[in-house]
């Protein structure tokens, strides 16, 4: 990695560390490696903007940069500001912590693995998750940067496992920051960081899995069907599960299952409205009128129902997109214990057309509970949506 993109690493950091900062003043907690007396909120605020700014250029234009082609980037605006600032950085703080020891679990220099060591250190904030964060793996991947968090191990189990020992060894370096740093913090980052990477890579994603289990035979028998299945539109409303950056699986069921009927029947198609943690109030509001515009003609809720109003919000829905000549349909949720949902969903679909798809009732007399939940025992394993998108393209075909 040459000098200049080392330094768009180090701008980073420097814009993720004054977010945190800010974070640890809100907090009220005196942590001493988070002063930053220097400089203002204002003056912090400032930088997290001109990070903002510089992972959101066209990394075609940096790239040009870097290579010291003719380029319409100008340093002087983002990237001098950020290298610039002066802002302490202690070799305590989880960005140089997690540098090190990447760089001696994975054998190279320590300047290669910085970029993944700053996706490090904002993920262990959580605030970002969805948006920022997101954006940074982006930017690095379209720098052409490698970001090595797979190669900690050959399998999920195996990786897993190596980010709980690594996790032990950092926490106990880590200063007391404005997030938890502990063992399983750092072990869950690791496994958020090797899904997200993976998919937006492409090096396992929905369609990496499907090809996978195309050649299974359990999937084997069902193409002929799949390929008979009339031109369609479908529609999966969804919380976390369903959602593409969910960070437990390298791919949620349902896009496993949108990626395999787009090699065998590219006539039925898929469109994904989500939203974590989303209830049917919350679903109605946000895509009631733009799934009946979408006019599918089938819709799949995997929403959370758990009590009477979610009951009677799910039901209007099914109403509402019955009448338009939708068949519903909703997934059970046995698995993560506050957001168990069966007999919510048997109580609308008793006063409504809803058909209940209880994949999570099929899976559970195959596996044992433990493998299909994940670090945070709420999101499923890959094992899960590997599974739980065979059925699901059962039932589509049912």
């Amino acid at each position: 990695m040459n000098t200049k993109l080392q330094d768009i690493a180090r701008a980073s950091i420097v814009g993720t560390h004054a977010f945190e900062v800010l974070k640890a003043r809100k907090s009220g907690a005196n942590l001493e490696d988070y002063r930053a007396e220097g400089l203002t909120d204002k003056d912090l605020n400032a930088l997290v903007e001109h990070q903002r700014f510089l992972i959101r250029t066209d990394p075609k234009v940096l790239l040009a940069w870097t290579e010291g082609r003719p380029s319409a980037f100008d340093p002087s605006k983002h990237l001098a500001p950020l290298l610039g600032a002066a802002l302490p950085l202690s070799d305590r703080l989880p960005i140089y912590v997690a540098q090190r020891h990447l760089a001696q679990a994975l054998g190279v220099p320590a300047e290669d693995v910085l970029p993944a060591a700053n996706l490090f250190q904002m993920t262990l904030e959580i605030d970002r998750d969805g948006d920022v964060l997101q954006e940074l793996i982006e930017f690095y991947l379209g720098l052409r940067i490698p970001l090595p968090v797979e190669e900690i191990g050959p399998s999920d189990d195996q990786r897993q496992q190596r980010f709980l020992e690594l996790g032990k060894k950092m926490a106990a370096e880590t200063c007391p920051s404005p997030f938890s740093t502990d063992a399983a913090s750092w072990q869950i980052t690791g496994m958020k960081l090797v899904h997200w990477v993976g998919k937006k890579a492409g090096t396992c994603d929905h369609r990496t899995i499907a090809a996978e289990i195309m050649r299974q035979p359990a999937l084997q028998a069902l193409l002929p069907e799949l390929k008979k299945m009339p031109a369609q539109r479908i529609a999966v409303v969804g919380h976390s599960y369903t959602m593409f950056v969910q960070w437990s699986t390298p791919a949620p069921f349902t896009w496993i299952a949108k990626a395999v009927l787009e090699k065998v029947n590219p006539g039925v198609s898929f469109l994904h409205f989500g939203g974590g943690s989303m209830s049917p109030a919350t679903a109605s509001r946000l895509y009631r009128d733009i799934v009946l515009e979408y006019k599918p003609a089938q819709v799949y809720f995997y929403l959370v129902v758990i009590t009477e109003q979610d009951v009677a919000d799910l039901a209007l829905l099914v109403r509402a997109f019955t009448n338009a000549g939708i068949s519903c349909n909703a997934f059970t949720q046995r698995y993560a214990k506050d957001y168990q949902n069966v007999n919510c969903l048997k109580q609308v679909a008793a006063i409504t057309p809803l058909h209940i798809v209880d994949i999570e009732g099929i899976l559970q007399s195959s596996h044992p509970k433990q493998d299909f939940i994940s670090l945070d025992g709420i999101h499923p394993t890959e094992l899960y949506h590997r599974l739980a998108a065979v059925e699901l393209l059962k039932a589509m075909h049912g």
